[in-house]
């Protein structure tokens, strides 16, 4: 990717998507090898050209915005990635349509998995519940979107002590999973042996 990106910038692209690509798919391959640091820098590249091409509230400009928070989380930065979070949900939030009720819905969960990590399970269990919400508005109950929502839910339940309404909601996930899976799915499997 280091030598497409290279070639890109050389040819003064004027495909801006391929270049946007370029950016992205470098910065995972920089964050699958551990490089978060590096990986910040190059979704940070990718966030100047795409505010220079579209301006501040498009949905792509807050999905860099959220895929730069993962990886401020992914190395304990956890007071600047939730700036990272907020900047895209105020984006999203300026736009409509239904490929941002998507992003919405990563940028919710993300939020709760942080607050996960700092211990704040009031927050982080509000924010699934919101997500789980919109999985079944957007998706319906027969989705993997939800079934995902679900267990999220059913983990923090879990965390926190509600067994009860942990297992519902593990149930429903389970449920799911083994409809629209099988039994011997991977997802299903680790489902089955989570809870």
């Amino acid at each position: 990717y280091r030598t497409a990106l290279a070639i890109a910038q050389k040819a003064q692209a004027s495909d801006q998507p391929v270049l946007f690509g370029i950016y992205s798919h470098l910065a995972e391959c920089l964050r699958a090898r551990g490089k978060f640091s590096e990986a910040v820098k190059m979704r940070k590249r990718s966030l100047g050209k795409k505010l220079e091409l579209f301006g501040e509230d498009h949905p792509t400009v807050a999905s860099d915005y959220n895929c730069i928070g993962v990886l401020l989380m992914e190395q304990d930065r956890l007071q600047e990635a939730g700036m990272m979070f907020e900047k895209a949900l105020e984006i999203v939030e300026h736009t409509s349509g239904p490929f941002n009720a998507k992003v919405a819905s990563s940028i919710l969960n993300n939020q709760a998995h942080m607050h996960t990590q700092e211990g704040n399970y009031d927050k982080a269990l509000n924010l699934y519940e919101k997500v789980l919400e919109m999985a079944l508005e957007m998706f319906g109950e027969m989705h993997l979107e939800t079934a995902t929502a679900y267990y999220n839910v059913s983990w923090l339940y879990l965390e926190q002590g509600t067994l009860e309404d942990a297992t519902a909601m593990s149930t429903k996930s389970l449920k799911i999973h083994r409809r629209l899976l099988g039994d011997d799915h991977p997802a299903t499997e680790r489902n089955m042996t989570s809870h």
